[in-house]
């Protein structure tokens, strides 16, 4: 998402998790893939693979077993675990000719000098750990430069009393998921990277900065003295996750969110195409009292700052034009003050509702009636107190105060941190109208959080419209809004008899029946509208 934002300049939706590239909103998700656990159970009721079991055990008698499985890649971090071991064996000198480490290093990349480079360092760190740590009858560290088939491995984690993994870079590791797939019944202790994927979800292991020599050597100590209670509950744990987050269940979760995204597209979001636009047509001519409602910042104009956002002489001309019309009636509805709407609007018939749906001006009235507002306004000190200590700490970020709401507009923070100051700031006014039992909204808009009154959304906008006309008057109506808070409207709007169309700017996540892929093209419908 970050790099979506950052370095392709797209456009994304925290909720549902998504981004937009060209007119198509991409949904992302994080599906951690895993493994089958069922395949290394019934390899451990091999018979071959239990007499393998019982001869490795008779063979590190009395030692204690770590087991390493690393693909010889620099990501893998194996220096550092080598360099960890030795600094164990300094510290811990009780461990010495007590601890085998078993390290299978699979070949990668062999042609690479890099790679070369790499595996002489591994080779050198081994011959001297085995050199000064070992002696004739004794190699503390038993190196396998080579991969290993399913059963040996198998036969290998089993044995094994701990389980390490330092990886300084990684995507899910699932060595230690199979490795906890074969420990039920021994429960040996997993040491696990903090920077490999199964790190997020494998909390129960020991996790460490594999860059920390000294954090590495004591988490090898700790998991070979930890009581076997403590070892019992951890891999109880550990199992718990593997075995529910399996490949099957890995992939079964992924195929059905493609499904659900595929069923929860259709014949919704419709782009409206030259054919779509013909049948709207149709059925605005065939209706002999239409209805028009339309959001303004977004949808007609594009957004700006509250101060600059006056109407293109083109989106005057149009509204004037549709108002004349005596079988149609129509309502803009804006963020904007009362003044502002009556020096741009002020003698056309239209009618508008004013400050987030604070105040109404019906059709063929200039007066402006005050609509879901509370008696008292005592409750906008202690949000925008709220609101200004978190814009005080987030650059770019500021309060919006209108006579009906009040905004914390974070449109020129860093997109990151906008997103995740907003999510504290929802929780703190949560926490505060459900403290003071305040009739009060939250909502969560594109860079932007909002307060205000219960029943001032655009939905309940639109239940006033329908309300002051007669509803049967109307046997079309059409709505256009460009974000999250139209959705209300959307909604309101479907749930009449009456026939209608919805669109929604952009292509997004919506419950309108279409979409437009811009204002410009909104405009172009509206004009084709009006010309017929």
């Amino acid at each position: 998402m970050s790099a979506s934002t950052f370095l392709m300049g797209l456009e994304t939706e925290p909720e549902p998790r998504g981004v937009y590239l060209k007119g198509h909103f991409c949904v992302v998700g994080t599906y951690p893939i895993g493994i089958d656990p069922d395949v290394f159970d019934e390899c451990l009721r091999k018979p071959h693979v239990q007499t393998r079991i019982s001869e490795l055990r008779m063979k590190f008698a009395g030692k204690k077993v770590i087991i390493g499985v690393d693909r010889l890649d620099y990501i893998k971090g194996m220096p550092h675990k080598l360099s960890a071991l030795e600094l164990f064996f300094i510290r811990y000198p009780q461990w010495r000719n007590k601890v085998v480490l078993i390290q299978i290093a699979v070949p990668s990349r062999t042609s690479v000098m890099q790679y070369k480079l790499l595996c002489s360092e591994v080779n050198e760190l081994v011959g001297r750990i085995n050199g000064s740590f070992g002696s004739f009858e004794f190699m503390p560290i038993h190196y396998l430069f080579q991969s290993v088939n399913l059963d040996e491995l198998t036969a290998l984690y089993t044995i094994s009393d701990a389980c390490i993994i330092t990886s300084i870079r990684d995507g899910m590791n699932l060595v230690s998921y199979e490795y906890v797939a074969c420990q039920r019944r021994h429960c040996g202790v997993l040491i696990l990277s903090e920077f490999a994927g199964a790190a997020q979800t494998l909390t129960s292991a020991i996790r460490v900065n594999p860059w920390d020599s000294e954090e590495v050597a004591d988490a090898i100590h700790r998991a070979l003295t930890m009581p076997f209670p403590e070892r019992q509950m951890r891999e109880k744990r550990l199992f718990s996750h593997v075995s529910k987050n399996s490949a099957s269940a890995w992939g079964l979760k992924f195929v059905n969110e493609m499904v659900r995204q595929a069923e929860s597209s259709t014949g919704r979001h419709e782009l409206v195409s030259s054919e779509v636009a013909k049948k709207i047509i149709a059925s605005y001519r065939e209706a002999k009292k239409r209805l028009i409602i339309t959001d303004y910042g977004g949808t007609l104009v594009t957004p700006r700052a509250p101060t600059d956002s006056r109407p293109s002489p083109r989106v005057r001309k149009l509204l004037s034009a549709l108002a004349k019309d005596p079988g149609t009636e129509v309502f803009l509805l804006s963020v904007r003050s009362c003044a502002w709407i009556s020096q741009w609007f002020g003698g056309l018939k239209l009618g508008a509702f004013a400050e987030d749906g604070g105040y109404v001006s019906w059709p063929g009235s200039s007066i402006w009636e005050a609509v879901n507002q509370l008696s008292d306004d005592s409750w906008k000190e202690d949000i925008k107190l709220i609101m200004d200590e978190f814009a005080s700490v987030t650059p770019g970020a500021y309060t919006r105060v209108m006579s009906n709401s009040m905004v914390w507009d974070y449109a020129d923070v860093d997109p990151d941190f906008g997103s995740w100051q907003a999510s504290y700031l929802e929780r703190r006014l949560f926490e505060h109208v459900v403290a003071k039992s305040l009739p009060l909204q939250i909502c969560s808009g594109r860079h932007e959080l909002k307060v205000r009154p219960s029943g001032a959304g655009k939905g309940d906008l639109v239940r006033n419209i329908l309300k002051h006309f007669d509803v049967g008057t109307f046997d079309f109506i059409l709505c256009l809004g460009d974000d999250v808070f139209d959705e209300d409207m959307f909604v309101e709007v479907k749930k009449t008899a009456i026939p209608s169309v919805t669109c929604r700017v952009r292509n997004t996540v919506s419950k309108a029946d279409y979409y437009l892929p811009s204002i410009h093209k909104a405009i172009e419908l509206l004009e084709t509208l009006c010309s017929s």
